[in-house]
This record gives structure tokens, C-alpha cells and sequence, in this order.
């Protein structure tokens, strides 16, 4: 491990520290091409089955967001371990999340 990590004064800091890295993990996968292709992000939390849905809305409608799912499907897996779920993601069109 890093050594600042390792310096961090408890365990607390430790843990908020692994817990941040895993959230920041899906951000920089969703913006994989850094173009701002993920619009929005909707999360739905189902305890019942431990799974995090995220419903993601394309900033281009014909955009397929490709390599961002290919790339959270890749980095997910930190995430999972950290929090114990599994993370479900769905590519929506934006007519659908206009409410």
C-alpha cells in the first residue's frame, strides 16, 4: 500500500479513504473518453438482492457509451468488494428519465 495511506492515524480514515477510491473508480470509468458522455446517473439501491442499479442517460442520444459500461463493468469489481453489492448498470435514453 501507498505510505500515506499506511500513515493515515486510524482505521476510521483508512476506511474512508478505500470507500472514496471505489466511488472515484466508477466516476473516472463513466467518464472514460473525458467528454461528459454519461449526462446523468441514477441509483437505485435494492437490499432485498444487495444489488446497486445506476440508470445512466447518454448526453448524445445516439451515443452507445460503449467504452464507459465496458470500462465500469472493468472497475466495478473494487466497488463491489468494498460495499458487498453487486452494481448493475443500464444505458437509458433521456425521453425515459424526463419526468
Amino acid at each position: 500500500k501507498h505510505e500515506n495511506y499506511s500513515n493515515l492515524p486510524n482505521k476510521q480514515y483508512r476506511l474512508l479513504v478505500r470507500q472514496l477510491s471505489a466511488l472515484l473508480r466508477l466516476a473516472v470509468a463513466l467518464d472514460r473518453r473525458q467528454i461528459g458522455a454519461i449526462a446523468q446517473v441514477r441509483c437505485e439501491y435494492r437490499p432485498e438482492v444487495k444489488e446497486l442499479h445506476l440508470r445512466l442517460v447518454p448526453t448524445n442520444p445516439d451515443d452507445s457509451c460503449a467504452l464507459e459500461l465496458w470500462n465500469l463493468d472493468y472497475k466495478k469489481g473494487v466497488f463491489e468488494e468494498e460495499f458487498g453489492v453487486k452494481v448493475v448498470a443500464t444505458l437509458e435514453s433521456a425521453a425515459v428519465m424526463i419526468s
